[in-house]
Order: structure tokens, then C-alpha cells, then sequence
């Protein structure tokens, strides 16, 4: 049985089809338009979900969407018409294109494709629920989704137990409140692009001192009961209109919006620094209620907000919650997996209700893959010359200690935004001036963006405080104060690093790699970060890795662990 979920708009549109409850390709619809965080329709990904399954679309048992849209058109724009008019004009006339394209989503796609089958709309945040989840192993667990806004909610918790999932409908946070939007809002104030750029603001943050603008964010924003939050609205101008996403009343304390260009100074780097404090503390309170309620030590984590990872480190030390599971993908892409499981499990068979986990390996890589023959069609279109290595393991491991970048490109693409050694640029984590050669020569951005160390799972309590298995990418440790001598470059200036651990059994040729360069250098990491040119996304195809090499200062590309060009 095939099932196709779908994320239809929003960012990060994307399309997923599993087939007996299992990931037969998840993908997202930047990969394939090349436009980064695509809020366009996923035709293209999709399509790249039949081809690769060799079916048609009618092949396909059930189609869900990640959203309820009659809940989002009477929230979203009904009530919030009501409610905000005439001040939300100029927003609701922009919008009016995507109010009529959601209105008729499932006559729409009937009349595109032909389609015969069942189309299901899945609640947004149910959506976030099922792809934390259905990854865990957790019989039962505490349910928590935070991101922007998904049918009109910010905010979701529940609980799962024997598969059937309950909401606690008294802890939702409805739009306009929304923490995922006033971090967009602010990041858009720093200068960094809204719904892109978030990772810079949390980056940046331990520059700043949260305490400088602590008592005027007091006054933003408001810690309610049952594990809520509201926002002084007075500071912010998303709920009306687009121009600017932060109010006169914001900037006459802040500042004007910093422009691209301009200098970043102690004063932006303060107030992300506050900002990230309160996002953190929003999380906590959050979760602290939900522990409360459901007095479970497992908790499924998702929502554009789970990305942070810094945030989602602060969860073992300030709540009861002793196991965590985050899709990779647990910003809006994940929701097309989380619709496709929901509904599998959920709503096709509400008797049994048997629990269907996908595996590790299947969920962190779940896009195509390419065979040799079509990476040697694309290098000799290039008319590049290649080798073919007979020890590529040891040959990179070499090439690493003596601090070349290495592309790396190999197997099932990741799903999500980060590389998790698939789609990968690979250096040694020492010296220091390592990270600035990769953020100024190769990846061409702000020399504050910290990157991430891809460690041996068995070696990881040696490196850092060790709270939990961090496979990816999702939670910030700090460095054992006497091993960041020996990894500066993948040692943020608070000391702390966005650990990804790595295992044998999911990602055998990452491992090895990883492996062999702690044999030549008694160091079980390497610096990890995304193969791709700079505002473009991660790399699909050969084409891109080999684009990617051509156009960045990237000494090897090695294609599927065997084929290596060389600058």
C-alpha cells in the first residue's frame, strides 16, 4: 500500500511516500526548484516520488496533507479578518491568492493529477506529533510541536499511548502568538532573511549578554498558566502587514532594521542573545506543564522551533523529560512524513492502531540515491578526470589531517536541513583558523556561524557533556573544558558544539571514514557542515555536488565513496 503525504505551501513545501507504512523516498521541493525554503506547490518532488517508486499517482492508496484547511480558512482568515480589520488590509489582500488555492486544495489536486484515491487533510501540528514519534520506539510519550503557525495554532501538546494520540487543547498557543514568529520577526530585524535565516540568530546569539535587554522583552512577552505564552503585539506589525515585521514602538527601543550590508554591532548581538534566552524559557515553560500532565520521561519534539538546537540542549537540565526524539526534518518539510504516517497508522485502521516505527537510518536518509552510472554520466559531461580509489577511507582520512576540504557525496540524501554526512564538506576540526577558512573561502558567510562536529556515538562522553544521543544534529553540548584545545574549530565561543553523533549501523560509510581519520589522529570528529554554494540548497544530485566542487574553493570531491576529482 502507497501513501503520499504533502506539504502544499507555506516554506519548506514537500512531498513524501511510504509504502506499507515505510519511507520509500521523502524529499523537499527546494532540492529540485533549487529555490531555497520553496513555498511553491511540490510538483517536482512529487513527481521525483513516483519516478523513483516506478508508479503512478493512482497506485497511491491515500493522500494526506499536512493540514486541516477548513480550520485554517476560518481561522486564519475568517476570524482573523474579524478581528484585525482594517488594520490587517494590506496582509489579507496579499493573501488572497493562497486563501483561494487552499480553499479548493483537494479539487485542486483531483483536477491536476486525475486523482481517484482518498485525500486526507491532517491537522498541521498532528502532522509535527506523527513525524517525532513514529521515529522514537516510544510506547508512550509526551507530545510537544512549536513553530510559526500551522492552522492558526503556534502551539501543540499532547500525549500518545497505545497509538491513539490526545490533545490537551487548554495548552495551545494560538496565532498571533506565536514564538516561531517573533524570532522570524527579530531575525528579520537583524538584517538575516525571515524563515531562512533563523540558524544565524541563534549563532550569533552567545555574543551578546541576554541581561542588557531583559527587562524590555519582560515587557513583550507573557508567561501564562497551562504552559502558555502571549506577546505584547504592540511591538510587531506580522499580524497585519508584511513591510516590516517589527512595530515603531520595537525600533524606537531597538533601533531601525539593520540593513544587509551594515555592520553587525554589540547591540544586535545583545538582543538576539535575549532573544534566544526567551525562546528558550518559552520551551521550558512549555514542557514543564506538559510533564505535569503527562508524567512520562519520553517526549516527541517537532515544529520549526525544534530546530534550536541550543534550546533543546537546556531540556534535560530544566525538565523531567529523560529521552527526546526529533525528526530531522522537524521544521514544516517533515510535516508531508508526519501526514503520511499519520494517516497510515491513525486513520487507516482505527481498530488495530499497531504501531509502525521506521527505522534510524531510514528516516535521517530517506531521499534517492545514485548509482555509478549516472555520477560517471555527469562527470563526463564536465569532461573532468577521476580516479578511482582503492582505500577511500584511509586516502580521505590522510587528506583531512593535512586540513583539506573534502566534498562529500554518498548514498539516500538527507531530509531536513542539515547534512548529516550524505551530502556533506568535511575538514578537521583543528586548527582554530579552519572554521574561518570554510566560512570565508568555501561557504562565503558571516565568520560568527559555528560549525558542527560529526563524532563516533562510543567516543562522545569523551568530547562533551554527553546528555543524549544527538544523531541529528539537534542538541548543543558543551565541550569538555579540556578537549577544546583540541577541537577549536568545531568549539563555538560559549564553548559549546551542535553534536552530531554517528553510528555503524546507520551510517556505515560515515562511520568508517570518521573512523579511520581518529586512527591517523587519535581525534574521533570531523567538521561536518551542508555541500552546497552559497544560498542554494543542499546538493541532490551529482550535478550539484559536482557544480557545487567546481564553483566553492573545495580541494576533493569523492562521489559515492569512490570516485575522486581533485582541484
Amino acid at each position: 500500500m502507497y501513501v503520499l503525504g504533502i506539504h502544499p505551501g507555506g516554506h519548506d513545501t514537500s512531498a513524501t511516500l511510504l509504502k506499507n507504512g515505510k519511507i520509500v523516498v521523502a524529499i523537499e521541493e527546494e532540492r529540485l526548484s533549487k529555490s531555497k525554503h520553496s513555498s511553491n506547490f511540490p510538483e517536482l518532488s512529487i513527481k521525483e516520488c513516483l519516478n523513483y517508486a516506478k508508479i503512478k499517482i493512482n497506485d497511491v492508496k491515500a493522500i494526506s496533507l499536512s493540514g486541516d484547511y477548513n480550520l485554517h480558512i476560518k481561522k486564519r482568515y475568517l476570524e482573523n479578518w474579524q478581528k484585525y480589520y482594517p488594520k490587517n488590509k494590506h496582509r489579507l489582500i496579499s493573501e488572497f491568492e493562497d486563501f483561494k488555492r487552499i480553499s479548493n486544495i483537494e479539487e485542486f489536486i483531483r483536477d491536476k493529477y486525475n486523482y481517484k484515491g482518498i485525500i486526507y487533510q491532517c491537522r498541521h501540528h498532528l502532522a509535527h506529533f506523527a513525524s517525532a514519534f513514529y521515529i522514537s520506539n516510544f510506547k508512550t510519550s509526551a507530545l510537544y510541536s512549536i513553530d510559526g503557525v500551522g492552522d492558526f495554532e503556534s502551539s501543540l501538546s499532547g500525549i500518545v499511548k497505545n497509538n491513539n494520540f490526545k490533545v490537551l487543547e487548554e495548552s495551545t498557543v494560538s496565532y498571533p502568538h506565536s514564538m516561531g514568529l517573533v524570532y522570524t520577526a527579530i531575525t528579520a530585524w537583524l538584517g538575516f532573511i525571515p524563515h531562512c535565516d533563523e540558524g544565524k540568530t541563534m549563532g550569533l546569539a552567545p555574543y551578546g549578554n541576554f541581561k542588557i535587554y531583559l527587562k524590555h522583552f519582560k515587557k513583550i512577552i507573557k508567561f501564562e498558566e497551562f504552559g502558555k505564552i502571549s506577546f505584547n503585539l504592540d511591538y510587531f506589525n506580522y499580524p497585519f502587514y508584511r513591510k516590516s515585521n517589527v512595530s515603531k514602538k520595537f525600533r524606537s527601543i531597538f533601533g531601525n532594521n539593520r540593513k544587509k550590508d551594515e555592520k553587525i554591532t554589540k547591540k544586535h548581538m545583545n538582543v538576539a542573545a535575549t532573544l534566544q534566552y526567551f525562546c528558550e524559557k518559552t520551551l521550558i515553560h512549555g514542557l514543564k506543564y506538559l510533564y505535569k500532565c503527562t508524567r512520562t520521561p519520553n517526549l516527541s519534539l517537532a515544529g520549526g522551533v525544534a530546530l534550536n538546537c541550543v534550546a533543546n540542549g537546556k531540556i534535560f537540565k530544566n525538565t523531567k523529560f529523560k529521552n527526546v526524539s526529533i525528526q530531522p526534518a522537524a521544521g514544516d518539510a517533515g510535516t508531508s512524513l508526519g501526514s503520511a504516517l499519520y494517516w497510515y497508522n491513525c486513520v487507516r485502521n482505527t481498530k488495530k492502531r499497531k504501531i509502525n516505527y521506521l527505522s534510524m537510518a531510514d528516516n535521517i536518509y530517506s531521499g534517492p540515491k545514485f548509482n555509478d552510472r549516472q555520477i560517471l554520466r555527469e562527470i563526463n559531461k564536465k569532461n573532468l578526470k577521476y580516479k578511482i580509489s582503492d582505500d577511500i577511507y584511509n586516502e580521505v582520512a590522510d587528506l583531512l589531517k593535512n586540513h583539506k576540504i573534502i566534498g562529500w557525496f554518498n548514498g539516500k540524501m538527507e531530509f531536513g536541513p542539515r547534512a548529516l554526512g550524505n551530502r556533506s564538506i568535511i575538514t578537521s576540526p583543528f586548527p582554530k583558523k579552519m572554521k574561518d577558512i570554510l566560512n570565508l573561502r568555501v561557504k562565503k558567510r558571516e565568520s560568527f556561524r559555528p560549525f558542527a562536529p560529526a563524532v563516533l556515538k562510543e567516543k562522545a562522553n569523551s568530547y562533551f557533556d554527553f546528555v543524549h544521543d544527538s544523531p541529528h544534529m539537534l542538541f548543543a553540548m558543551n565541550v569538555k573544558k579540556n578537549k577544546i584545545k583540541s577541537i577549536p574549530a568545531v568549539s563555538h565561543v560559549d564553548n559549546t558544539a551542535r553534536v552530531q553523533t554517528v553510528e555503524k549501523n546507520i551510517n556505515k560509510e560515515f562511520y568508517k571514514l570518521i573512523n579511520a581519520f581518529y586512527k591517523k589522529t587519535k581525534i574521533p570528529i570531523v567538521l561536518n557542515t551542508s555541500l552546497n554554494i552559497m544560498g542554494q540548497p543542499i546538493c541532490y544530485d551529482p550535478k550539484d555536488a559536482i557544480q557545487t566542487f567546481l564553483q566553492n574553493d573545495i580541494d576533493y570531491l569523492i562521489l559515492n565513496a569512490k570516485y575522486v576529482l581533485k582541484k
